[in-house]
């Protein structure tokens, strides 16, 4: 009796085991995540990663108009970070928050 309920002990802990991995397997692979490598330090700090953030559509708008003023006034950096738009010169300059159109004035 004792071999029998090993059997089915090790028989459960299979199935257990499997069920989990197959499991984890298929909840791993619907996840997903855009990562873009960056080359530059934003505050002080080293960024290897950034994951894409969802905007707005009127911010959509004003992200492409910012990029486009930073390019043509040669700034360096235009980034997103909690949905706020933000913008630097060079690594030393301070950074400018850019949250409604009348801010593209700051860009100089």
């Amino acid at each position: 009796m004792k071999i029998l309920e090993d059997k089915l002990d090790k028989f459960d802990q299979n199935i257990l085991e499997t069920t989990t991995k197959s499991f984890l397997a298929s909840e791993l692979s619907n996840i997903t995540v855009s990562f873009a490598t960056l080359n530059d330090t934003v505050d002080g700090l080293r960024s290897d990663n950034l994951t894409s953030e969802h905007l707005t559509l009127k911010n959509k708008h004003l992200f492409r108009e910012c990029r486009n003023r930073a390019k043509s006034h040669d700034y360096k950096f235009v980034w997103v970070k909690r949905g706020v738009i933000l913008t630097r010169k060079t690594e030393n300059s301070p950074v400018l928050a850019i949250r409604l159109e009348q801010d593209l004035n700051k860009i100089k």
